[in-house]
């Protein structure tokens, strides 16, 4: 499977080739446009005792069930206007790949997040390409702030994007880089199995898994719910990804694959991006997210 990434800064576009397990590089202006103001909460956590496959493979790498965390609400996208997004990046709209904000599909509110793909990228014609990007960034270190790990990202996707042997399509890239190098980050892939899994973990470049199912198939065309539970630490993190509230991957991440924040505790969440990504050879698909919420986890 190929990762792009995207250098977000001010400037103009600065696109580099890009290649199995390499991110394509760009930069653009930010615009002014505040962001919604994140507010917190707080829920009471609920004990998990039972023991499980599942909440073994979390507690070796020291994560948790999510009910057994207390969280509280850092921001809220419901992508009911473009504005919710307007101070981060969003990758330039193309001939072969389009976003925007949508009332066609719902699940909650008014409208949507869409993007869509129209063609295969044979040309090498995209500005942020090879690869296939239509989605805005959320970059939390340009507010409200970083989340501070662990932290859980938790959407509503749906999508109809069909794959053949080698193709995949992201759900998610995350990463603690603070800068324009978007490096290190994981990313939470449906590959042509069908199945979600994730990339670059334990470092980059590879897929090593302590749980991973193989036997339930990401669902097309319905709404799926997709909960990311996500920790980065200078010794090693760890992220677990489940798909309708069951458990799909857990997985172990490097303390090398870790990048030094501002702070330099190693904790943060900086950005992420959702939204369509996919290879060049994807020569069309269709993909929605809505109802997006990004927590702080405690203990």
């Amino acid at each position: 499977m190929m990762l792009c990434r995207v250098l977000v800064g001010c400037g103009a576009f600065l696109v580099a080739s890009c290649s199995a397990g390499s991110e394509t590089i760009s930069t653009t202006t930010l615009s002014s446009t505040s962001i919604p103001k994140a507010t917190t909460t707080a829920i009471a956590p609920v004990t998990t005792v039972m023991t499980t496959p599942e909440n073994e493979a979390l507690r070796s790498v020291d994560l948790r069930p999510i009910a057994d965390y207390s969280k509280s609400l850092l921001i809220e996208i419901p992508f009911e206007d473009v504005t919710e997004t307007a101070a981060w990046y969003s990758t330039p709209q193309t001939t072969l790949t389009h976003h925007e904000i949508s009332d066609e599909l719902v699940h909650g509110g008014n409208k949507s997040f869409k993007a869509w793909v129209t063609g295969e990228n044979s040309e090498n014609i995209e500005p942020d390409g090879p690869n296939h990007r239509g989605y805005p960034t959320i970059q939390l270190d340009k507010g409200p702030r970083a989340c501070v790990t662990p932290c859980l990202l938790s959407l509503w996707v749906w999508a109809d994007i069909p794959t053949v042997s080698g193709e995949w399509y992201q759900i998610a890239t995350v990463t603690p880089s603070a800068n324009d190098s978007w490096f290190p980050a994981e990313v939470v892939n449906v590959g042509d199995e069908g199945w979600l899994h994730v990339m670059h973990v334990p470092s980059y470049g590879k897929s090593e898994y302590v749980f991973q199912r193989r036997d339930l198939l990401f669902p097309m065309k319905q709404w799926v719910k997709v909960d990311i539970v996500l920790k980065y630490s200078l010794d090693g993190g760890a992220i677990a990804v489940f798909q309708n509230d069951e458990l799909i991957n857990v997985s172990r991440i490097d303390p090398t694959n870790i990048a030094m924040t501002e702070t330099e505790d190693g904790r943060l969440l900086n950005q992420m991006h959702f939204g369509m990504y996919g290879p060049p050879t994807l020569a069309t698909g269709v993909i929605f997210n809505d109802d997006l919420a990004i927590y702080e986890l405690h203990d």
